[in-house]
């Protein structure tokens, strides 16, 4: 997971990401970049949609629907803020494997959908107030140090 870290890509998609105007004055083409990582993401959502229909075996255009909601509390239980900051790949692949089985477990708990989204919902709330906890005291004991 290093790797990612060291290509040139991933510093130039980091340096858009915090700051267009100072990563075109340093130089990067932002419009070829992100074209590109646009290019990479459909290629895996492309990937992605083919995988599932063969584990599905059918193709609909409604299967993937809801997805989203796990995907961002998976970001968000893996240590990436609503209000940037860093984030790691190994910390969204646990978050993607604690809300996989979460859900797992209220499907076989027989608790209705709605209900999995309340449930997920309220997670999801928590996981925000508990970041939110977590920067501020953070923030407040680096300007501490700082004075």
């Amino acid at each position: 997971f290093m790797i990612e870290k060291k290509s040139l890509l991933w510093k130039y998609s980091v340096a858009i990401g915090c700051n267009r105007i100072a990563a075109t004055l340093s130089g990067i083409d932002i419009k070829k970049i992100i074209g590109g990582l646009y290019i990479i993401t459909g290629a895996l959502a492309g990937f992605s949609g083919a995988v599932l229909a063969s584990r599905l075996s059918v193709g609909q255009k409604f299967v993937g629907e809801g997805f989203e909601f796990d995907v961002i509390i998976a970001i968000l239980l893996g240590g990436t803020s609503f209000r940037g900051g860093e984030g790691t790949t190994i910390g969204t692949v646990i978050g993607a494997l604690v809300v996989s089985i979460l859900g797992i477990g209220l499907n076989m708990m027989g608790i209705a959908s709605f209900y999995q989204y309340v449930i997920k919902g309220i997670i999801l709330i928590f996981v925000v107030f508990a970041d939110k906890l977590l920067r501020d005291k953070v923030l407040t004991k680096i300007i501490a140090k700082q004075s």
